[in-house]
């Protein structure tokens, strides 16, 4: 077997735990309110229960949160 020549260095993010949470939490608080929208635009023609279900469901994963 043969060893590489250069020998690679990899750097990790070394930033704050308030960085780590927000990069991974802002997904999956944003994935249940464009599902829920998502479902409804299939379920519904007019756009204003489509909005306020979305702001309900916002608000909704706020106060879970």
């Amino acid at each position: 077997m043969t060893r590489p020549r250069n020998h690679h260095v990899e750097r990790h993010f070394s930033g704050s735990e308030v960085v780590r949470d927000v990069v991974l939490g802002m997904p999956d608080g944003l994935t249940v309110p464009f599902a829920l929208a998502a479902g409804l635009t299939g379920a519904s023609t007019t756009s204003g229960v489509i909005v306020v279900a979305g702001v309900a469901g916002v608000a909704g994963v706020a106060e879970r949160g």
